[in-house]
C-alpha cells in the first residue's frame, strides 16, 4: 500500500521539514521571503550582486496572523 506524501507549507513546517523541500523561500523580482523554521520569518529586498536594501524579521506566528487578517474578506463600509 502506497503512503500519501504530506503536504508541507512554509506556513507550519518545521527546520527538518524545510530541509526536505526543494526551496525554503520565494522570490519576487529583488524580494524574498524566507523562514527558518524554528519561529521567524523574514522578508528581504536585495538586487543581485547588490547589498541588501530593506530587511524585516518577525514572528512566525505573528505574520500568519498579519497575512490572514490581510486576506479575510470584509464589507465596504462606503457606498
Amino acid at each position: 500500500m502506497k503512503t500519501k506524501k504530506k503536504i508541507l507549507s512554509l506556513r507550519t513546517a518545521n527546520f527538518n521539514e524545510l530541509c526536505t523541500l526543494a526551496k525554503d523561500h520565494y522570490d519576487i523580482g529583488d524580494w524574498t521571503i524566507a523562514t527558518d523554521g524554528e519561529g521567524t520569518v523574514w522578508i528581504s529586498q536585495q538586487a543581485m550582486g547588490c547589498e541588501r536594501t530593506d530587511h524585516i524579521e518577525i514572528p512566525r506566528k505573528i505574520f500568519n496572523c498579519l497575512v490572514d487578517a490581510y486576506q479575510k474578506p470584509r464589507n465596504p463600509v462606503r457606498k
